[in-house]
């Protein structure tokens, strides 16, 4: 993910934001993101919120061999 996460980038648009973001990642068994769900968008934008998720479901990861996928929770903390 740390590699990924400077893309993210491109979804801050104005000011840096304050709050944390809480996903849930659902990766495949071929390594693609199977889903993305916002567990609690802490009060940020819904654009944001929006444009990070959308954005992780093309984050790599490695192909596994969990037929259900793996899911993790993954918190965002935004600060300025």
């Amino acid at each position: 993910m740390n590699a990924f996460l400077p893309t993210l980038q491109r979804c801050i648009t104005d000011e840096w934001p304050s709050g944390t973001l809480n996903l849930s990642i659902t990766v495949a068994c071929t390594g693609r993101v199977a889903g993305v769900r916002v567990q609690d968008d802490g009060g940020l934008d819904t654009t944001l919120v929006s444009c990070v998720a959308d954005t992780l479901r093309y984050a790599p990861f490695p192909a596994h061999d969990l037929p259900d996928g793996e899911t993790f929770g993954y918190p965002m903390v935004f600060s300025q």
